[in-house]
């Protein structure tokens, strides 16, 4: 148990996710929403191991002891699926921090109109058709 509730606490470091290079190459409000995000998730599993060891201390009796037990595999299983996540995040993250593919995220932030002002509904339409009578004979 105690293995598994020390390395919950070391998830909450998101330094070690990426490096602060590849925090800064995300959007500010992008960057913030997922730091605060991955930080509650890593905190609620904090909390969770905190009550998994109090189960533990409490328990005095083998009914109790095999309901700790069953807590310690839930344990378990949400800090796998809360690792994954992070692990997830992280490559996402870093991968940004390649030139090659930063820029092709970037214009694809650019057409998807995440980035500026996007473009109205149908403009490209009505922008080809002005293009199209301006060149008719």
């Amino acid at each position: 148990m105690t293995h598994w509730t020390k390395a919950a606490a070391r998830l909450g470091n998101l330094d070690d996710l990426a490096s602060s290079a590849a925090w800064h190459s995300l959007e500010r409000y992008m960057g913030m929403s997922i730091r605060r995000h991955l930080s509650t998730v890593v905190s609620q599993l904090a909390r969770e191991g905190e009550l998994l060891r109090g189960a533990f201390a409490a328990a005095v009796s083998p009914a109790d002891l095999l309901k700790a037990r069953r807590q310690l595999l839930n344990f378990r299983n949400r800090y796998s699926r809360v690792e994954m996540t992070l692990m997830f995040f992280a490559d996402a993250i870093n991968t940004r921090t390649n030139p090659k593919v930063s820029g092709y995220l970037k214009a694809y932030d650019i057409l998807g109109g995440l980035e500026g002002e996007p473009a109205p509904l149908g403009w490209h339409r009505r922008e080809s058709r002005r293009r199209h009578q301006d060149h008719a004979p």
